[in-house]
């Protein structure tokens, strides 16, 4: 009997023990999955779950009670394209309070349908436009052992007692105390648990305002973030357009810098090209002051040159007549430069206004403005060219009294260099088809064989005059195209600078000449083709290292 009642206490204390050791054990979610609209949960236990939607975005939150993630990643990968966008884990609390939470995200509004089977389980998306809640109770909690139990439990082993020996009787005391504090032990444990309960639900409360409110803060976070992006986009735009206006101001400066850089390095080359006394005349346009220095430097060379030929007096006397033309082929030179750099200027006015009606006016005023132009430079070169001829016949006076006095025979050589060299007649008219070979350049001057540069491809509108400048005298044929194509071909010349193959677009200027391409050709040659408005009669001449091609207007 003895032995009976201590068997029956010691089924109470496992029943008490065994429903403690159930409610401590933890629910381990060990996979979470999605297969195209299904996503499944598994666990080491069957789930107890809560679930609850969320909008904008659409979401769906599953919460297992007493669970935890292992080995399950925050954000699960969702593949292809569904209903389904995101799947994301979390964990809350820790042992009898800790909760593992679902978030599935979807696309738009749908009513998914959740089962549980043993230790899985499974979410399905529906074909609703609103999210339902799914949710299961949880299940209760083993009942902890009642008094009513511990009273049974107190009879059977008073029972057990009365029929045992009396020596007996102090070991079921003592069996009877030890049942008494395990169900006293198992209703304080009963207690905690149900307290441990009301606080899981008080904390799965808090979480969900606390996601409530971070919903919130995103969405105003949100909101600031497309307030920040928008006053970003529009700082961006006028950055962009404030950039863009400085880059075109600059692009301006910086063509026209190439221009005048272009125009001063055609002058520089043609001075390095040039002899001593080419260099002493650049000088003289740099400083008007240094006349003086510059002329008797020029006399010094030409009395070297003529004591090296042992003819003073006639070298003496070309080397004046020379330097009278390399005076006025300088100021021809500065006036040329000042109508392509003015030609330039309208051309690219023209170009920028091609859209708007006021481009022939432009175009017009321009025209005046490089005539007017052309008139002070030409007034300059006169000037330039008088001193230089009364500072030529000095010392043609001079020459000549030492020539009669040296060498009677030279006399004829020096009158000879002192006449005037007849201008070459024109070389082609617009009726001719045959390509027309070039004559030596005027004023006498032999072509060299040595390799010749274009310094400058130029038109002037007052008198439709397309030019080409050269380093030195050059030989050329022209040819006709077609009736509306006129081709100047150079020998034995080369382009030096990009910017001179350019193209010049001459139609806005309202003359015969439409547009002037520039090109290399085969053979060591230089093309440059001047497209006409209609067929035009023109002609083709060379003066020192210029040759133009003047058409009818």
């Amino acid at each position: 009997m003895r032995n009976g009642a201590l068997a029956v206490l010691a089924l109470v204390v496992f029943a008490g023990a065994g429903a403690r050791a159930a409610d401590a054990q933890v629910n381990t979610i060990k996979k979470v999955a999605v297969k195209g609209g299904t996503v499944e949960i598994v666990g080491t236990q069957k789930p107890s779950f809560t679930t609850f939607p969320m909008s904008d975005p659409p979401r769906f939150v599953i919460d297992i009670s007493e669970a935890v993630f292992s080995g399950v990643p925050e954000d699960v990968p969702v593949p292809g394209s569904g209903r389904i966008t995101a799947v994301k884990t979390a964990s809350y609390g820790n042992d009898a309070s800790a909760i593992a939470r679902v978030v599935i995200g979807f696309d738009r509004d749908v009513e998914p349908e959740v089962q549980a089977s043993g230790n899985t389980l499974v979410l399905k998306v529906g074909s609703g436009t609103a999210p339902a809640v799914a949710s299961r109770a949880a299940p209760a909690p083993a009942p902890a052992p009642s008094d009513g139990a511990m009273a049974q439990g107190r009879a059977l082993a008073a029972a057990a007692t009365a029929s045992q020996a009396k020596p007996d009787e102090q070991a079921a005391r003592d069996a009877l105390a030890r049942a008494n504090a395990k169900a006293e032990a198992d209703r304080k444990a009963a207690e905690a648990a149900a307290a441990a309960e009301q606080q899981r639900q008080a904390e799965v409360a808090r979480q969900r305002e606390a996601i409530a409110a971070a919903d919130a803060e995103r969405k105003a976070r949100e909101q600031a973030e497309r307030e920040a992006r928008a006053r970003a986009e529009l700082e961006r735009k006028t950055q962009e357009k404030a950039l863009a206006e400085a880059q075109a101001r600059a692009e301006a400066e910086r063509k026209a810098q190439e221009e005048a850089a272009r125009v001063a390095a055609a002058q520089q080359k043609a001075q390095e090209e040039a002899s001593r006394a080419a260099a002493a005349r650049a000088e003289v346009e740099r400083k008007a002051q240094e006349d003086a220095a510059r002329a008797a430097a020029a006399r010094a060379e030409a009395d070297r040159k003529a004591q090296e030929e042992a003819a003073r007096v006639a070298a003496a006397s070309a080397a004046a007549q020379k330097r009278a033309q390399e005076d006025a082929a300088r100021a021809e030179v500065d006036r040329k430069a000042q109508e392509e750099a003015a030609r330039a200027e309208a051309q690219r006015k023209a170009q920028e206004d091609a859209a708007r009606a006021e481009a022939q006016r432009r175009a017009q005023e321009e025209a005046a403005r490089v005539a007017a132009a052309n008139t002070a430079a030409q007034k300059k070169a006169q000037e330039d060219a008088a001193r230089a001829e009364a500072q030529r016949r000095a010392q043609e006076e001079t020459a000549r009294a030492e020539a009669q006095r040296r060498a009677q025979p030279e006399a004829s050589r020096t009158v000879v260099a002192q006449g005037e060299t007849p201008r070459p007649a024109p070389r082609e008219v617009s009726d001719a088809r045959a390509p027309v070979p070039s004559a030596p350049a005027s004023g006498g001057a032999e072509v060299s064989s040595r390799r010749k540069i274009v310094m400058l491809v130029g038109f002037a509108p007052d008198k439709s005059r397309v030019f080409v400048r050269t380093s030195e005298p050059v030989r050329y044929t022209v040819s006709q195209a077609d009736d509306r194509t006129v081709v100047l071909e150079l020998e034995n010349t080369a382009f030096q600078r990009s910017n001179d193959r350019r193209p010049l677009d001459t139609r806005f200027f309202g003359g015969p000449v439409v547009q002037i391409t520039p090109r290399p050709a085969s053979g060591k040659t230089v093309q440059v083709a001047v497209t006409l408005r209609d067929k035009v009669e023109y002609q083709a001449r060379q003066d020192g290292n210029e040759v133009s091609l003047q058409f009818a207007p």
